[in-house]
């Protein structure tokens, strides 16, 4: 087995990989999250990144591209979102 995520437990988030790490965060349980971990497999190590600077959200997407990734749309506490971020590791 490997290391527990160490956030809550949360439905409908998102995950992507840059290289040899893995970001994971955001979902849902009751409000929405807008924290974001990132995982290394080779030490088997979570760490906090950055929480998210907008709005916490739960079924947005995420992807990689090159060395960054992409998240956005979803649904906040208002509804649903339009908006799309740019991660830098």
């Amino acid at each position: 087995q490997k290391s527990d995520f160490p956030g809550n437990g949360r439905t409908n988030g998102v995950a992507f990989n840059i290289g040899d790490k893995a970001f994971a965060g955001f979902g849902m349980d009751g409000a929405a999250f807008g924290d974001f971990w990132k995982y290394e497999a080779q030490s088997d190590q979570w760490e906090r990144v950055a929480d998210f600077p907008g709005t916490s959200r739960s079924n947005l997407v995420g992807f990689p591209i090159g060395e960054k990734g992409y998240i956005g749309t979803g649904y906040g506490a208002n509804g649903a979102l339009s908006d799309f971020w740019v991660f830098n590791p």
